[in-house]
């Protein structure tokens, strides 16, 4: 496993388009929240479908090893994350609220629009991973 890190890390250090590939992974797993994630699987009405949720984490787990393992801090985005994701996990809480009040007819259409408005303020805020 420590021979393929190092040729991993070797790519990374000389090989551009590798070394983007694996920032963005990097910035794409610095923005996921898997509690949240967890959240909106159960939200599935099949058990065979939330159970889909747990082959997700774990490659994702996987997937941000290697990749702290490989990559340095980046102290700019962490910076920008740090401030911007609090306001993304509420955004996040209110909008499962809303589906399953959605799925309990305990929404009149006044606030199903406001489903679509979480949906927007994720994406803008979360911006190429949105």
């Amino acid at each position: 496993e420590e021979g393929n890190l190092a040729k991993l890390q070797h790519m990374y250090e000389k090989w551009p388009f590798f070394h983007s590939l694996l920032s963005n992974v990097d910035m794409v797993l610095s923005k996921s929240n898997m509690n949240i994630a967890f959240q909106y699987a159960q939200l599935a009405e099949s058990e065979e479908v939330r159970d889909v949720f747990n082959t997700i984490l774990d490659e994702w787990q996987l997937t941000k090893n290697v990749i702290l393992a490989m990559l340095e801090e980046n102290p700019s985005l962490q910076a920008s994350l740090d401030y911007r994701l609090p306001y993304f996990n509420v955004l996040n809480y209110i909008q499962i609220e809303l589906i399953k009040r959605l799925r309990h007819e305990e929404l009149d259409e006044d606030y199903e629009k406001l489903i679509h408005t979480t949906i927007n303020g994720i994406a803008t805020g979360l911006r190429n991973s949105g």
